[in-house]
């Protein structure tokens, strides 16, 4: 039975760019989500220093 038969088509595998060659990719990937996390903590930060929550006497 070859390809033909069941008529499927073989499709070639594309090249991967460099950049996903090896740990780059994961580096970039991993430096990127740290500065949006550390970018979203500084707005939150910031958000919650002008508004800071109000505690009654007995709450401690």
């Amino acid at each position: 039975m070859t390809n033909t038969d069941l008529w499927l088509e073989v499709i070639p595998r594309l090249e991967r760019s460099q950049s996903r060659e090896g740990g780059t990719f994961l580096i970039v990937m991993w430096f990127l989500s740290r500065s949006i996390m550390a970018i979203g903590m500084q707005v939150i930060a910031h958000l919650v220093g002008k508004n800071p929550p109000v505690y009654g006497i007995g709450c401690l």
